[in-house]
C-alpha cells in the first residue's frame, strides 16, 4: 500500500518537530555547559588572585590546590578565603588537604 500525500506531510512535520526538539535540547545544554565553564573559570580568577594577593606568587604548592578548590560551594570557599589572611602558606596547605579529606573533593 502506497502511503497517502497526508501521511508523508504528517511524517515530514514530526520530523522537523523532533528535530526542532533535538536542536532545543543541545541548545539548552551547551547553555548550560558554558554557563559551568564561566563559573569555574571565575571561581579559579578568584581563587588566584586571593592567593596572589596574600603570598605574593603561586607556587606549584599552591597552584596544585586551586583545582580541588573549584569543586567547592561558594559558600565554603568564600569561608575559606575569608580565613586565608590569618594563615600562612603552608597553614593554608594543610587546611586545604584536610578539608578535602575530610570531605572527597568537597
Amino acid at each position: 500500500m502506497k502511503p497517502t500525500k497526508s501521511f508523508l506531510g504528517l511524517r515530514e512535520t514530526l520530523l522537523q518537530q523532533g528535530r526542532e526538539e533535538v536542536f532545543k535540547e543541545a541548545r539548552e545544554e551547551a547553555i548550560k555547559q558554558g554557563m559551568e565553564e564561566g563559573r569555574v573559570q571565575i571561581m579559579r580568577e578568584y581563587i588566584e588572585h586571593f592567593l596572589i594577593h596574600r603570598f605574593g606568587a603561586i607556587d606549584e604548592s599552591l597552584a596544585s590546590s586551586i583545582e580541588p578548590l573549584l569543586k567547592w560551594s561558594i559558600a565554603d570557599l568564600a569561608r575559606l578565603m575569608l580565613e586565608l589572611s590569618s594563615l600562612t602558606r603552608d597553614e593554608f596547605l594543610a587546611r586545604c588537604q584536610a578539608l578535602q579529606n575530610r570531605n572527597g573533593t568537597h
